[in-house]
């Protein structure tokens, strides 16, 4: 009869030990090799973050270098920058011209006879403000048909000083309402919100005690000379920026030009009767030169890591982590394609960008 053996047993051997080493010893090599392929993985995925992130920097410079308006920036030069500033867009002719500041644009300006104090009650009713514009009179007033008149009710709620500018400043009605304290007390000031001849303010009242052009109740913020009633006193008058361009007077509302040269915005800082400020619009060649050298490093540094990935340094005998890599390889030979092939179709000398193997690429002819 066959017995049932266990080789070992009895023969002092620690069979355990040994059959855990044997399989330890077969399962070795292949987890080092997987911790291997996983280490090679995990550097190619760095390099491809890497390259990743060149070719973006690359293709953020190249939007600069896709539309024509990158390549007609201009420049908007001034021989006294204390009475104007200026700027222009790739749409301004290239030009010279001589600017006069005869007058700013102002707004209408008008305040009260002194209150004891903000909290003090002034009257009920109701205030309409209009806006227009004033002959030399003042005999007439022509209102702006632009804008419409505004009325304000003001009740026993809302009559103090502080109450009605408060009032005014929410119903948004084109005025600013505040209130300035000198030695006699408050004042309560209306401005308007545009500056311009023809934004200038007519103030009239529907009083509650029944007389409307009496220096008293709410009709103490009266504004109408031309109706014979103006309790409140103009402390700066509505009118229009008056500027020289070339010898031509124009008028404007604004401080701001955006239309008297194409292409060009003025703001006026200060007037200067008599004194030519001289506006040189020339061709900004600087920016486009910084959009096509930003194009040209953004694309050197693709190359140099493309270099790193995949080539063998002899010297060193070190390989990039993606040497032999066929798609890295190929995308080199696009990109060198698309940067030496001269464009089409343009009048001047400067068709292409160069390219050498020893050397980073540089603008050619």
């Amino acid at each position: 009869m066959v017995g049932v053996s266990s080789p070992g047993i009895g023969s002092g051997l620690d069979i355990s030990t040994i059959v855990s080493s044997l399989v330890a010893a077969e399962i070795q090599p292949k987890t080092i090799r997987l911790d291997q392929r996983e280490a090679g993985i995990q550097t190619e995925i760095s390099s491809i973050g890497q390259l990743k992130s060149a070719l973006s920097a690359m293709q953020s410079s190249m939007s600069g270098l896709m539309t024509m308006s990158g390549f007609q920036s201009r420049n908007a030069n001034l021989s006294d920058t204390s009475v104007i500033t200026a700027s222009a867009e790739s749409t301004a002719v290239v030009g010279n011209y001589q600017v006069e500041v005869e007058q700013l644009a102002t707004q209408h300006s008008l305040s009260s006879a002194s209150f004891t104090d903000s909290n003090q009650a002034v009257g009920s009713g109701s205030i309409t403000f209009e806006f227009g514009s004033y002959d030399a009179g003042p005999t007439t007033f022509t209102p702006n048909p632009d804008k419409s008149a505004k009325t304000i009710t003001i009740s026993s709620t809302n009559n103090t000083l502080a109450a009605i500018r408060d009032s005014i400043n929410a119903a948004d009605a084109g005025v600013t309402a505040a209130i300035l304290q000198d030695g006699n007390g408050s004042r309560l000031v209306f401005s308007s919100d545009d500056s311009g001849a023809n934004n200038a303010l007519k103030i009239t009242v529907d009083d509650d005690d029944l007389i409307d052009n009496d220096n008293a109740g709410l009709s103490q913020l009266t504004y109408d000379p031309v109706g014979g009633t103006a309790y409140m006193t103009q402390n700066i008058a509505a009118q229009d920026s008056q500027v020289k361009i070339n010898g031509l007077t124009l008028n404007n509302p604004s401080n701001k030009l955006d239309q008297s040269i194409e292409g060009v915005t003025i703001n006026l800082l200060t007037a200067k009767p008599g004194s030519t400020i001289n506006l040189d619009v020339t061709n900004n060649t600087g920016a486009a030169l910084a959009k096509v050298s930003s194009f040209v490093s953004s694309y050197n540094d693709v190359m140099s890591t493309l270099d790193v990935l995949s080539n063998y340094d002899a010297e060193t005998e070190v390989a990039g982590p993606m040497q032999g890599d066929a798609n890295l390889r190929g995308l080199k030979l696009q990109l060198r394609r698309m940067i030496a092939d001269p464009v089409a179709h343009l009048d001047g000398d400067i068709r292409a960008l160069s390219i050498s193997e020893s050397k980073p690429v540089k603008m050619a002819c």
